[in-house]
């Protein structure tokens, strides 16, 4: 895993490096397009706060089923990393974590710099890291798990503006490959194959985003905070301070400002309305969710 995190030539350096401070760590999920990268932009923006914008190691072995139970060495692997100096890989543009991956995706490698020992470090997947969660929260039991949700009707106008995989809710094969590689239940299970046999796009992106939002409401019983992608816009510091709050997050290089970028969406049609009134309408509520309305095709 190492080896999507620094160089060959850095990996002895990181081994000479034990440290006996207190661990400071972030989990960061939630359904796609719901502010997620917005919420790794703001934490990094405080002096004793490193956030991973979708480490690569994280995708991999992803992809090889092997998720996320390797995600606790990715912590101390990267930790140890920033203690040392040496660079390590992230969605990264001119001093700061990308905001937004559908319109940038630079992938650089920098050095961060904090201002303890005992930083706070985080790092985010959605899908991963979302339906891992169970795992995740045993392996990790110190960390905060923050996981980003917005109402579905803006979240499935900006899928069918974004990548192929969110407009076609294309589920990961992964998912169906190894019965235990995400620790997903037997009716989970099912209910995959259930979304990935329909055929109309309207209902399959519906029953996509519905049940990842049901993955967060089983959690919140378990600690999970949520953060609602309107409070966020709305008032990004409190938000963030929230998140953080008792933590060394040091000081404040930029402001929780938000220089929004005004991104077309593609409108939603009857088809696209009908399903989200069916199938995510109860799960928006229980999420404390508002009701948008996008305008229709």
């Amino acid at each position: 895993m190492i080896s999507a995190l620094v160089s060959t030539r850095a990996r002895s350096r990181i081994r000479l490096v034990p440290s006996h401070s207190p661990t400071h760590d972030l989990v960061l999920t939630g359904i796609p397009r719901s502010g997620t990268s917005l919420l790794c932009n703001l934490l990094h923006r405080y002096g004793n706060c490193v956030v991973i914008n979708e480490p690569e190691a994280v995708s991999e072995t992803f992809d090889r089923g092997e998720a996320p139970r390797h995600v606790p060495g990715l912590y101390h692997e990267l930790r140890a990393a920033v203690r040392c100096g040496l660079p390590v890989r992230n969605k990264f543009r001119e001093r700061q974590v990308v905001q937004d991956t559908t319109l940038e995706h630079t992938i650089a490698a920098y050095h961060p710099v904090v201002e303890s020992s005992d930083f706070i470090l985080g790092t985010k997947d959605t899908l991963a890291y979302l339906t891992g969660l169970r795992t995740l929260r045993v392996a990790m039991p110190r960390a905060r798990f923050v996981a980003c949700v917005r109402d579905p009707l803006q979240t499935i106008a900006s899928w069918k503006a974004s990548f192929v995989h969110l407009r076609e809710a294309s589920l990961p094969e992964v998912f169906f490959r190894e019965p235990s590689a995400l620790a997903l239940r037997d009716d989970e299970r099912i209910a995959l194959g259930k979304i990935e046999a329909i055929t109309a796009l309207p209902e399959r992106r519906a029953q996509w985003w519905n049940f990842l939002a049901e993955r967060i409401l089983e959690e919140l019983e378990h600690g999970l905070t949520v953060i609602r992608y309107h409070e966020l816009i709305q008032d990004p510091a409190a938000v963030v301070e929230g998140i953080l709050e008792g933590w060394p997050k040091g000081s404040l290089r930029v402001p929780l400002t938000l220089n929004r970028v005004t991104r077309a969406r593609t409108p939603l049609e009857p088809a696209d309305y009908e399903a989200i009134a069916d199938l995510c309408t109860q799960t928006a509520q229980a999420l404390g969710l508002p009701s948008e309305q996008p305008a229709l095709a």
